[in-house]
């Protein structure tokens, strides 16, 4: 996806709304998402729901330039959105979701701000302590 976009660009902003495109609007995605979360489908019932807001973070590698010509950046962001059994007055998140996304943006572009986003797939993401970590 690429588009002109009003700078500065809140760019963790423009990546979670392109996702939420994705999982509403993109039927290979919805498959990929209804696979992801068949366990926590079947373990909530009829109460399971993805949350509200996901939420994208800058990732690796990312670099910026700044110069008076305007700004660009080219890197990686992750999506990350919480799902499970979810009622009015209590919620159990169980899983999340992990979406990567490579991120093009440039204020030097003559016909005026460019983003450009791509989907690059959704990654299986663990946490382990770090070695000798105290």
């Amino acid at each position: 996806m690429t588009k002109n976009v009003d700078a500065p660009a809140d760019l963790p902003k423009e990546v979670a709304a392109y996702y939420n495109n994705l999982v509403e609007k993109d039927e290979d995605v919805q498959k990929q998402v209804a696979r992801l979360t068949g366990r926590s489908r079947e373990k909530a019932g009829g109460l399971f729901k993805l949350a509200e807001e996901p939420r994208a973070f800058e990732w690796f590698p990312m670099s910026e330039t700044r110069s008076d010509n305007g700004d660009t950046a080219h890197g990686r962001f992750l999506v990350v959105q919480t799902a499970g059994r979810w009622r009015t007055k209590d919620s159990d998140a169980d899983m999340a979701l992990v979406a990567e996304f490579n991120v093009d943006y440039d204020e030097t572009n003559p016909s005026g701000p460019k983003l450009t986003i791509a989907f690059l797939g959704f990654r299986k993401f663990l946490i382990t302590p770090a070695t000798g970590a105290k």
